[in-house]
């Protein structure tokens, strides 16, 4: 299930690095970017999904809020260097 998903992040991650490797031929950081890119959203929605709490008289959406919303600030965070 959710292999659309998986291909959609690989195309477009592939698309990224070749594009990089097509605009900047002689900087290997091009293509190193997005991929480093993804690898923090990838560890930074991981660290998300233990902020999702649903505690008494919540609904589910403000629990799934709450690591979006720390997924993003984490993403943010570690995006800025």
């Amino acid at each position: 299930m959710a292999a659309d998903l998986f291909e959609t992040y690989v195309v477009t991650l592939v698309a990224t690095a070749l594009l990089g490797n097509l605009i900047f031929p002689d900087f290997a950081g091009a293509v190193l970017f997005p991929i480093a890119l993804g690898a923090v959203s990838i560890i930074t929605s991981i660290i998300g999904t233990w902020f999702v709490r649903l505690g008494k008289k919540q609904n589910i959406m403000g629990a799934l809020y709450k690591g979006l919303i720390a997924a993003g600030v984490l993403s943010a965070i570690a995006f800025y260097p």
